[in-house]
């Protein structure tokens, strides 16, 4: 089981870890400060640095509740220590967009008592449904 240091720390950039295996779609750590994508939120992506090597992280998902790290070249072998490195303004950026759909979300509530369906986000930008009886021409300004 991968330990989640994501989850308690949203803002740690990088962490120790050591690669537990090479599953299907990419390298399993023993821990990670990846965050995995899930609830319209991407994935954290990034870079595992390692003596005498680095590949890139371009996606984060989970697997039958396994973090997998989804990697473009070739894994480090399984037992190598590894530095899991986040891109970090890409994870602000998301961090931020998702503080502004909380915003959203609660201003549309107050103001209409519209729950939130469904939404997506993308660094710097996002959807958000709402269950709405109907729009109202004041509501579009």
């Amino acid at each position: 089981m991968t330990e989640e240091l994501a989850a308690r720390d949203a803002y740690l950039r990088e962490c120790s870890a050591t690669v537990a295996a090479i599953g299907e779609g990419g390298v399993l750590l023993d821990r990670t400060v990846f965050y995995a994508r899930g609830g319209g939120q991407p994935g954290d992506t990034g870079a595992l640095v390692w003596d005498g090597g680095e590949v890139l992280v371009t996606d984060t998902f989970k697997r039958e509740g396994a973090v997998v790290h989804q990697i473009a070249g070739d894994p480090p072998p399984v037992g190598t220590a590894v530095t899991a490195r986040i891109d970090w303004d890409r994870r602000y950026l998301l961090m931020r967009t998702h503080t502004a759909l909380h915003v959203l979300s609660a201003v549309v509530w107050n103001e209409f008592g519209a729950k939130v369906t469904g939404g997506n986000m993308e660094p710097g930008e996002a959807r958000m449904d709402f269950e709405l009886d109907g729009i109202t021409v004041e509501f579009g300004r």
